[in-house]
């Protein structure tokens, strides 16, 4: 993913983080929105000393189930 790639996926989820989601098609469609974002950011979240690399481990789980969630 490139920088504009990043940017304009930060874009789109500005207006889905004001919505309140209660259903799985909001769900999915929010965290495929949000995402490419994670994806982006990950790298520099295992860089922090300490709690960094467990931290994006964390994450990575989260978004391995929610990826089997929305297909």
């Amino acid at each position: 993913m490139n920088e504009k790639q990043f940017f304009e996926a930060i874009e789109r989820v500005d207006g889905l983080a004001r919505a309140e989601a209660v259903g799985k098609e909001d769900l999915c469609r929010i965290y495929k929105a949000v995402k490419p974002i994670l994806e982006g950011i990950l790298p520099f979240l295992e860089l922090i000393p300490g709690w960094g690399k467990k931290a994006a481990a964390a994450i990575r789980l989260l978004m391995k189930g929610l990826d089997a969630l929305c297909p």
